[in-house]
């Protein structure tokens, strides 16, 4: 018989802890699940059993996930807005990434992954990150910033949502992509006029569709002459 939740590990916004597990707890968490803040999770939660003691512990004390809800400034460095997309009834899924370099977009990517399909949006949201690292990498940057709207891209290496094929791919892909880069991930609510945030939507759904549209009514304008990668080198991890 599966183990019950014994800890809820929460990481968020205005706080972090590991607490036990016990009727009046869930009832808040479930209350933490319902906010949100500009479209925007305020909070990560995960559950463990009693034998995941050490988990937890590495889930609450992250970097990486106290800094997602920390503010960023994509006018200065190298930022990746990554996110994914799907259709109902199409089997493939698509990831979208706009390079940003100091402000200004210098490169895009949309891919159509054609693995784990069950998995929907899922698939893309998690593969665009890989591709983000290894083009950051590849191009001589010791560092790159992922900007997201989907929780798990920064949250499944510590546990988060580990039931399903795809999610614990990503877990072991991710430090292999990684290595040898500085990575770090940055909140936003999807959908909520974000320029590049929506820019890295549209490649997603562009990757779907299998159509380029360069000039869609978003925030701001899209530059005719932003180089548009629609196929991934050989050299490159993917899902």
């Amino acid at each position: 018989m599966a183990e019950k939740p014994f800890y809820y590990a929460l990481a968020g916004e205005n706080f972090t802890g590991l607490f036990p597990s016990n009727p009046a707890r869930q009832v808040k968490i479930k209350a933490l699940k319902a906010t949100s803040r500009d479209g925007k999770n305020n909070t990560i939660i995960q559950s463990f059993t009693q034998s995941q003691k050490a988990e937890a512990d590495k889930f609450v004390n992250s970097p990486q996930l106290k800094e997602f809800f920390s503010p960023f400034d994509h006018t200065k460095g190298l930022f990746a807005f990554i996110d994914g997309s799907f259709t109902k009834g199409v089997a493939n899924s698509g990831s979208g990434v706009i390079l940003v370099k100091d402000g200004v977009a210098i490169q895009a990517f949309s891919i159509t992954n054609t693995t784990f399909s069950s998995s929907n949006q899922i698939t893309g949201e998690l593969n665009a990150a890989l591709i983000a690292i290894q083009w950051a990498k590849a191009n001589g940057y010791d560092r790159v910033d992922l900007v997201h709207d989907y929780v798990g891209t920064v949250a499944t290496p510590y546990g988060w949502g580990q039931n399903s094929p795809v999610s614990i791919e990503y877990a072991k892909l991710l430090p292999q992509a990684a290595t040898g880069i500085d990575v770090h991930f940055h909140n936003v609510g999807g959908h909520t006029g974000v320029k590049f945030n929506e820019w890295a939507d549209q490649m997603a759904r562009n990757a779907v569709s299998s159509e380029m549209h360069r000039n869609p009514t978003l925030t701001s304008t899209w530059p005719a002459d932003l180089p548009i990668e629609t196929s991934l080198p050989a050299s490159y991890i993917s899902l």
